[in-house]
């Protein structure tokens, strides 16, 4: 994918989630598997999961396919997660949400919706990067968030 394309992007952020399951890799990598064949269900990618070295708990994670992408980033001491869907198709945000409560048992939502996103890259490493990146960016906005 180029750098900016355009689709259905969803950003949503969840609040209230299970923080065992917002620690365990193999949720976080199971719903992001089922996302991917929500979204484009014959791919054949993996997911990059990262453990953070520097905060306490949390996760984040990316997988990249075709014509779309799904990025995650948890936070169990917040009980906040904030997920990146994005497709070059046309995707309702309802099965979308209906997966992210089936696997991190939130008890309320927000998203954003638009018709376009910076993509992520294909390349594991570089993913990583980005992901670690956005993750810093994500953890002030969901902190100031459950302030107010």
């Amino acid at each position: 994918m180029e750098t900016l394309s355009y689709g259905t992007h969803y950003l949503i952020d969840a609040h209230k989630a299970d923080p065992e399951a917002l620690q365990s890799e193999r949720v976080v990598t199971d719903l992001l598997l089922a996302l991917a064949n929500l979204i484009e269900p014959e791919h054949n990618a993996s997911v990059i999961v990262s453990n953070i070295q520097d905060a306490p708990t949390g996760l984040t994670a990316g997988i990249y396919l075709n014509e779309a992408f799904v990025s995650l980033h948890t936070f169990p001491d917040i009980q906040a997660v904030a997920t990146r869907v994005f497709s070059r198709h046309t995707i309702q945000v309802s099965p979308v949400t209906a997966l992210l409560r089936e696997y991190l048992k939130y008890g309320r939502f927000e998203s954003q919706v638009s018709n376009h996103s910076k993509t992520l890259v294909s390349d594991p490493e570089r993913m990583n990067r980005v992901l670690l990146g956005e993750r810093n960016y994500t953890a002030l906005r969901l902190s100031k968030s459950n302030i107010f």
